[in-house]
């Protein structure tokens, strides 16, 4: 197979500065202009959603464009989004900007997949999907730093705490239009065609990602929540223990893709979430600040590092033609299994008053992933012809 062309690379590092601008500046924004901290919650949760709304916009777009264009179409929304936030200071352009941003990513994702999904099956297929997530992860480590700093040095310079934080959109805007610019220059890999995605395509091959993404939803969302009423952490606290995690997850992705390609990914899904089983586990009970941000960097390394070879895994066992339409139905199915564990995950902490019950949860959920994948990898392999 010919290597993974540098745009699409572009295109995850652009999307993930992208999306964690939004995700760090757009709450801080919405509060600092007198919205209440639920509402600036609420479009969190309005753009997951909308993430799931994007991935069925791509299969039309998949229907008439190659890939490339509607990964082009994708990363234009989410500049478009950001660049309105800048443009429009009125809180009434917070929603729309921010579903339209979901909408952009949900895109983003279901046309990466399909490239991606091309390759697998074939030798060394899994380390394209881990080097592009760890490329992602690496753009949403580089954004949310970017972001803090744009607004530090804009509110050095005299400008409102509130128009620092909008100011930020302008390096997400930039970003994310480049790397469509970049996009739009590949020549397609393959011509559009019918992509039609029923609610079942493809879901015996997804059980075990879904509970595997289940359970990160009941986890790392929670991160800050955790740190905060657990050991008392400072924002400085959390900004530092969340940039590690990111910079764990990167590690996990690409040990997670050696594994595989050295010892197979069977092999290495198993070992991987069997160890995050007790990691998971020990997370509910421990209460010794810096053991409990020690075993969650280790959980993060091991769940969210085998989560790309699954995904390959996966696609590898599914007859090329049909991978197109997988890829819809399968982001749809995901955004919408995390939107929901990320509310079950807040809303378990808060009736329990502590994290036992999530982290259990998690913790069976990820036997369930582990087990389950067992029966995916006993299907045939279907590669793309060399």
């Amino acid at each position: 197979m010919p290597p993974v062309p540098r745009a699409l690379y572009a295109a995850a590092l652009g999307s993930g500065f992208s999306y964690a601008n939004l995700a760090v500046a757009l709450p801080l924004y919405a509060i600092a202009t007198g919205r209440s901290a639920g509402f600036a919650a609420e479009l969190l949760a309005a753009q997951t959603l909308a993430i799931a709304g994007g991935a069925l916009v791509a299969g039309r777009l998949l229907h008439r464009r190659s890939a490339w264009g509607a990964l082009a179409v994708g990363l234009t929304a989410m500049g478009l989004a950001q660049g309105s936030l800048l443009a429009v200071s009125a809180a009434a352009a917070l929603m729309p900007g921010a579903v339209v941003h979901g909408l952009g990513m949900g895109v983003f994702w279901v046309a990466t997949q399909a490239l991606l999904a091309r390759r697998s099956g074939s030798d060394g297929s899994e380390r394209a999907f881990t080097n592009q997530y760890a490329v992602y992860t690496l753009g949403t480590a580089f954004g949310a730093a970017a972001t803090g700093l744009a607004a530090a040095l804009l509110a050095a310079a005299g400008l409102a705490h509130a128009t620092s934080l909008r100011g930020t959109f302008l390096l997400a805007f930039g970003a994310a239009l480049v790397s469509a610019g970049l996009c739009r220059r590949e020549r397609p890999a393959a011509a559009p065609g019918p992509v039609s995605a029923s609610p079942t395509e493809g879901l015996s091959v997804q059980v075990p990602d879904l509970f595997l993404v289940a359970a990160l939803g009941l986890v790392l969302p929670l991160t800050p929540i955790l740190l905060k009423s657990l050991f008392g952490f400072s924002p400085l606290q959390i900004g530092v223990v969340v940039g590690c995690v990111a910079g764990a997850k990167i590690a996990g992705t690409l040990v997670a893709g050696r594994l595989a390609g050295a010892a197979g990914a069977r092999r290495t899904v198993l070992a991987m979430l069997s160890l995050a089983v007790p990691f998971a586990l020990a997370l509910a009970e421990l209460r010794t600040a810096g053991v409990f941000v020690v075993v969650l960097l280790l959980t993060a390394l091991l769940t969210t590092g085998v989560w790309p070879v699954l995904v390959d895994a996966a696609h590898a066992r599914v007859p090329l033609d049909e991978r197109r339409s997988l890829a819809v139905a399968w982001n749809v199915r995901e955004y919408l299994v995390i939107a929901a564990s990320t509310a079950i995950g807040g809303w378990t902490f808060s009736a329990f008053d502590g994290p036992t019950v999530p982290l259990v949860a998690a913790a069976a959920l990820l036997a369930v992933s582990a087990v389950s994948s067992a029966t995916v990898f006993r299907r045939p392999v279907h590669a793309l012809a060399s």
